[in-house]
């Protein structure tokens, strides 16, 4: 296996983990089952955010705005992966608003556990237009 090949597979990894252990850890939180929790991110313009904005979801609704280090459940991202994932999650929802003839505005992904995996719902404003394993999404984006 290639270096990039391994670099690829492994920001896979971790970001699946990462997402996994924050579902998780507000499906504690919320006192519901995991399958019950999403993670809803959308563009966000604001440099300080990295472009992104995650709102944890309880049954696909709206319960609070978090950070990335909140989903990952720490104080500092010392190893840097917000740096590494959050550049592939801003280009992912460009990609779907422009897939599905839709904006930055109306556009989101949601994260969701499906079996032992992450799930990715596209949502057009209120409608989901595409659902797909986190693994075959970064495939099609070339990860």
């Amino acid at each position: 296996m290639c270096l990039r090949t391994n670099k690829k597979l492994m920001i896979f990894e971790k970001t699946k983990e990462i997402m996994l252990k924050g579902i998780n850890r507000y499906s504690e939180q919320y006192g519901t089952e995991k399958s019950n929790v999403q993670i809803r991110i959308t563009a966000d313009d604001s440099e300080e955010k990295g472009g992104l904005k995650y709102t944890m979801c309880q049954d696909w609704q709206p319960k609070e705005d978090v950070t990335f280090l909140q989903i990952m459940g720490r104080k500092i991202d010392l190893l840097g992966y917000e740096y590494l994932s959050a550049p592939f999650m801003r280009k992912s929802v460009e990609k779907f608003a422009k897939d599905h003839e839709g904006t930055l505005e109306n556009t989101s992904a949601f994260l969701s556990i499906y079996k032992d995996t992450i799930a990715v719902s596209v949502f057009k404003d209120t409608e989901c237009v595409r659902s797909l394993l986190l693994e075959k999404h970064f495939g099609e984006m070339g990860m």
